[in-house]
């Protein structure tokens, strides 16, 4: 039977070290960004959820969590640049996961992660830093809904045009809630009530300095999981659409420089159905299908959860782990009619659509892929497109 890859999205991914890295930057599409090796500054070597985010002048932000740290590197165009000794509020201590970095209009990355707290190992709460002066700067006290409330994850994370950083994340108290904040002089203040919606946040967005979240729900028969996507009026949230997907997962969202909305996920559907890579785009009243499928599912084939970016033109670009006999990664942009899939490498481990892609596109710098094929235990950092 298709697993439901839920459960594998929320486990641990591996990551150790890139490979030899070359001299000089790559000329090729598919090459992997000259690198020291990465791994996490105690030398931990296990990951989840590496995110990577450009500044506009081209310069690259990665950040990985291990079982007791975090760490940020940022790309200065020939190498890595290590900023600070690992981020973790209680390093050595605890365990710091599931980060999100964006840079800001000075080139300084913002990050944001879950971690445990040491003296109550069953709480997590939010975490963010700010890169300012040298060094790391907390951006208020760590966030959880209530303080009653526990296992605060998935952060999501934007900047809004002056620079202030807006979080989006959920908490599991008995049930799934979640919760927006924005930082602002007063600290970091609610958007909307204290618990915006049941369910796990996936995504935020900003249409100029509007943000949209976006979630999946399970449905009361626990079998189905919908995507809901919501945008915040400057009094409430309201919901773009109806809820989408049958058994929708990983879903992301992107804003195109005219505010269009693009949504991506991977739908499994119910047994045996094909898994389905899927994009979406807001009419203004309901969301349509671009085009046919990304990819589809079929025999031995298995589908990873997705990254959605925008090129210059607002087309969007969607990266996957591919398995059929071992991993690859695909890459595929739509053209306006139809989608274009490029091959951009085949790994030698085993099938498995396990493992996490994340992406970034900029106009000067083309796409980046970071990408963790499940057991070969590396993060690799590819230039993907001019």
């Amino acid at each position: 039977m298709k697993s439901f890859k839920l459960m594998a999205v929320l486990g641990w991914l591996g990551l150790s070290a890139c490979g030899s890295p070359p001299s000089e930057p790559p000329a090729e599409p598919g090459q992997e960004l000259p690198t020291e090796p990465l791994e996490s500054e105690q030398g931990q070597d296990a990951v989840l959820a590496p995110s990577l985010a450009f500044a506009a002048d081209g310069q690259l932000a990665l950040a990985w969590a291990g079982p007791s740290d975090l760490s940020v590197r940022r790309w200065t165009g020939t190498r890595w640049e290590s900023l600070g000794n690992g981020l973790s509020a209680f390093a050595g201590e605890t365990r710091a996961f599931w980060s999100a970095v964006q840079m800001d209009g000075q080139g300084n990355p913002v990050v944001a992660w879950q971690e445990h707290v040491p003296d109550d190992l069953l709480r997590t709460s939010i975490i963010v830093r700010r890169w300012a002066g040298g060094r790391w700067v907390e951006l208020g006290s760590p966030l959880n809904i209530g303080r009653d409330s526990n296992d605060a994850y998935k952060p999501s994370l934007r900047l809004d045009s002056e620079g202030n950083p807006l979080v989006a994340w959920s908490e599991w108290d008995g049930e799934k809630k979640i919760a927006v904040r924005r930082w602002g002089p007063k600290g970091w203040q609610a958007l909307g009530p204290t618990t915006v919606a049941p369910g796990t946040a996936w995504g935020l967005e900003l249409v100029g300095n509007t943000p949209v979240l976006v979630s999946q729900r399970f449905l009361d028969d626990g079998l189905h999981v919908v995507i809901e996507v919501r945008r915040w009026t400057g009094s409430t949230w309201e919901n773009l659409g109806a809820p989408i997907g049958e058994r929708a997962i990983a879903p992301q969202v992107r804003a195109d420089a005219a505010g269009n909305l693009y949504l991506a996920w991977l739908d499994e559907g119910t047994y045996p159905a094909p898994s389905r890579l899927q994009v979406v785009r807001w009419s203004g009243t309901a969301w349509e299908a671009l085009g046919s499928d990304v990819a589809v599912s079929s025999g031995n084939t298995n589908l990873g959860v997705p990254a959605l970016e925008l090129d210059a033109e607002g087309r969007p670009l969607v990266a996957w782990i591919h398995s059929q006999t071992t991993q690859g990664l695909r890459v595929a942009r739509w053209t306006g009619e139809n989608w274009s899939v490029k091959v951009v490498e085949e790994s030698t481990v085993p099938g498995s659509s396990d493992g996490w892609v994340t992406m970034g596109f900029h106009p000067a710098q083309g796409v980046v892929v970071a990408w963790t094929p499940h057991e070969s235990m590396k993060l690799r950092v590819l230039r993907v497109l001019p």
